[in-house]
């Protein structure tokens, strides 16, 4: 990590984001770290999405070292678009942020010199939640739970992230190329939780993640409701990364792991048998499994 000024990609991901994205977009510009380029992946949007972030890459391509926008006729899906900007862009490091969450003006600056002073290639931050119409909203991030998550080993970390998905908000993960490459990507099957399964495959790789105690990104906080299908293909991408990532790894011979490993099975069961609602067991099986989880 000697490059002190290497190339950082910021790439936005956008779908449908017309009403916000030139806040995302502005935000990106008002960096206060030179050295980058932007990519702007659209992934299908049907507004005008794409005519306006044309135009203002045009009004400001000056500022970046390399900029460009990508589009699909169809949408792919978070992972798939995520995937695709990752590929146009060069950078040794990697910043992507949705087309509708904001960058504090030094986002990149904080979270590169933290990376290269810490000598980490993954880095997630603290982040300030606003909602629809730009108001702050209440901290809700687990600061318990980051008290002791982020003391441990990498090993331990893996461990703990295995048996409880400790609260890592994908705005702020900002990560070398290579972690990129070693993990091959997003898996473009966890459509919606394609941030759990690149931090369960980051930290199965051996890569260590550390917080930088600072907020360096708006997200932005949507309160409509889920709608009963987003939810049941939420709970099946749930199913499909613990399948994939967790149950595999989990030991048989460890107790705690064992339980953990009954209780996925017995809600993804549940799950398929009813229409999901099954919010206040899952609810209470974490409280209990959480008072535990980072004991051997």
């Amino acid at each position: 990590m000697k490059d002190r000024n290497p190339l950082v990609s910021i790439i936005v991901v956008t779908y449908n984001s017309a009403k916000y994205v030139l806040e995302t977009l502005e935000s990106a510009k008002a960096q206060t770290y030179p050295n980058i380029e932007l990519i702007v992946s659209d992934d299908g949007s049907q507004d005008n999405t794409i005519k306006l972030c044309k135009e203002w890459l045009r009004q400001n391509e000056k500022r970046f070292i390399y900029c460009e926008l990508i589009s699909v006729e169809k949408n792919t899906g978070t992972p798939a678009n995520c995937n695709r900007g990752v590929l146009a862009s060069s950078g040794k490091w990697i910043k992507i942020i949705a087309g509708d969450d904001i960058l504090h003006n030094d986002a990149i600056s904080s979270l590169l010199n933290f990376a290269i002073v810490s000598k980490n290639k993954f880095v997630v931050s603290d982040v300030t939640f606003f909602n629809e119409k730009g108001i702050i909203e209440k901290d809700i991030n687990s600061r318990e739970i980051h008290h002791f998550f982020f003391k441990e080993k990498v090993k331990d970390k893996y461990k703990s992230f295995l048996r409880y998905s400790v609260f890592l908000l994908a705005p702020t993960f900002f990560y070398a190329r290579e972690v990129y490459d070693k993990n091959g990507g997003f898996d473009e099957e966890c459509k919606l939780v394609e941030d759990r399964s690149f931090i369960l495959k980051t930290l199965g790789n051996g890569i260590n993640i550390e917080f930088l105690n600072k907020k360096t990104v708006k997200y932005r906080v949507f309160y409509s409701e889920m709608s009963p299908e987003k939810k049941r293909l939420l709970d099946n991408d749930q199913i499909i990364c613990n399948n994939k990532y967790v149950l595999p790894v989990l030991k048989k011979g460890n107790i705690k792991d064992s339980v953990f490993f009954a209780v996925i099975y017995c809600l993804n069961y549940a799950k398929k048998r009813s229409d999901g609602n099954i919010t206040f067991l899952e609810k209470l099986v974490s409280k209990i499994y959480h008072h535990i989880r980072f004991f051997s």
